[in-house]
């Protein structure tokens, strides 16, 4: 097996109901291996008189690449009803497991094409060795 695959930035995990609302829940760090995706919760602590935060990462899921789904979630403006906002929804994308599903955002476009395009030739690679 080799290594993960390191791609800039982090993912935001959100949450996208049917009114289309934004909510930021926790930063993943997803792991992409010749086989499978790992995905962990990113924890990052800071301590009093220390410059360096410390960050710590939580198992959430292993995904087998030929079961998963990845998908592109346009851009969107959405409003939140309580407080009339537009709210964007950039860069999204679907990851889809067995049994969960992700709704993940980058920083950047780039990010999302790097991320997508990855996942996606790694799953078909995955298919082909089989």
């Amino acid at each position: 097996m080799q290594g993960p695959l390191k791609l800039p930035g982090y993912i935001r995990m959100a949450f996208l109901c049917f009114h289309r609302i934004y909510e930021h829940i926790s930063d993943l760090c997803l792991f992409l291996f010749n086989d499978a995706l790992v995905i962990s919760r990113r924890h990052i602590f800071y301590t009093p008189f220390k410059h360096v935060p410390s960050t710590s990462y939580q198992f959430m899921a292993s995904v087998s690449l030929p079961r998963l789904l990845v998908e592109d979630i346009p851009d969107t403006k959405c409003c939140k009803f309580d407080f009339d906002k537009i709210n964007d929804v950039k860069n999204a994308l679907v990851l889809q497991g067995p049994k969960r599903r992700w709704i993940c955002s980058t920083q950047t476009e780039e990010e999302k094409v790097t991320w997508l395009s990855s996942c996606q030739s790694t799953i078909h690679a995955s298919i082909e060795t089989k």
